[in-house]
C-alpha cells in the first residue's frame, strides 16, 4: 500500500508543470454565470471533458441543466469515475464557474491570463475553485498513468453554478439524482485548507465551536448500574 501511495504521489509531483499549463488554459475560458453577465460553464466543461478522455478517463456522465440564457441553453455538470476495488465511492467535488474579475484597474495582471510569480499562480479562479478541480483531476490521472486500481471507486464531480447559488449545479443533482450517492460514500470538497494539508474543515463557510461539560457518577466497571456514564448520556 505504501509503495502504491509513493508511486501516485511521485507521479503527481512529476505533473507539476502540466498542472500549471492546465490551470492557464482553463483560466482563459471565462466560466461566468449568466447572472454575472457570462454564458455559463459550457466551453470550460467541454475542455475538461476532452482532457479527461484524452488521458484515459472515459467513464463520464453529463448532467445538463436547462437555462435559456446559458450557452447552448444548458449549465453542464460533469462526473468522471475510476472504478476501484470496492464499489464504495470517494467523491471529490469542485465547481467550474468563477466570479467576475471586478474592477480591472485593481488588478496588476490580466485576470484571465495566469501569471506565475514567487511560486504562486495569479489569475481569476485559480484558487476558487480551480486548485481543487485541478488537484482532483490530476490525482485521478495519476492512478490511470500508473495503472493502479484505487481501493475505492473515485468519482470526480465538477459542478456548475456554485458562485450564484448552485440552482443549476449541486442543488439540482441532489434534488434529481440523489441515488448516485451511497450512505457510506466519502465526500471531499477541496475548497479551503492549510498549505501543508494538515487541516480538514468539516463545515461550510466557517466553523462553529461548541464546548460541552458532562457530569456523571463514577463507579466500578463491574457494577455499571451504580454509576452514571456521562459520555453515554
Amino acid at each position: 500500500m505504501k509503495d502504491k501511495l509513493k508511486t501516485i504521489t511521485t507521479r503527481i509531483t512529476e505533473s507539476t508543470r502540466e498542472m500549471v499549463d492546465f490551470q492557464k488554459k482553463i483560466t482563459a475560458i471565462k466560466a461566468l454565470s449568466p447572472k454575472n453577465g457570462g454564458e455559463g460553464e459550457y466551453d470550460k466543461t467541454e475542455f475538461i471533458k476532452n482532457f479527461l478522455i484524452k488521458n484515459g478517463i472515459t467513464d463520464i456522465q453529463e448532467i445538463n441543466v436547462p437555462e435559456k440564457d446559458a450557452k447552448n441553453g444548458i449549465r453542464p455538470n460533469l462526473i468522471a469515475t475510476i472504478k476501484g476495488i470496492s464499489s464504495k465511492k470517494l467523491w471529490i467535488m469542485a465547481h467550474t464557474d468563477v466570479v467576475p474579475a471586478g474592477d480591472l484597474e485593481l488588478w496588476k495582471t490580466d485576470p484571465w491570463k495566469v501569471e506565475e510569480r514567487d511560486g504562486k499562480l495569479f489569475g481569476r479562479g485559480v484558487e476558487d475553485n480551480q486548485q481543487g478541480l485541478t488537484s482532483a483531476l490530476f490525482m485521478a490521472k495519476a492512478f490511470v498513468d500508473c495503472k493502479i486500481k484505487p481501493s475505492h471507486t473515485i468519482s470526480l464531480i465538477f459542478c456548475a453554478d456554485e458562485e450564484t447559488g448552485s440552482e443549476y449545479g449541486l442543488d439540482y443533482i441532489v434534488d434529481n439524482h440523489l441515488e448516485m450517492f451511497g450512505k457510506d460514500d466519502i465526500i471531499i470538497v477541496p475548497d479551503a485548507g492549510a498549505p501543508d494539508s494538515t487541516m480538514i474543515e468539516v463545515a461550510e463557510k466557517t466553523l462553529t465551536w461548541v464546548k460541552f461539560k458532562v457530569h456523571g457518577k463514577q463507579c466500578h466497571a463491574s457494577m455499571p448500574q451504580d454509576g452514571n456514564n456521562a459520555f453515554k448520556a
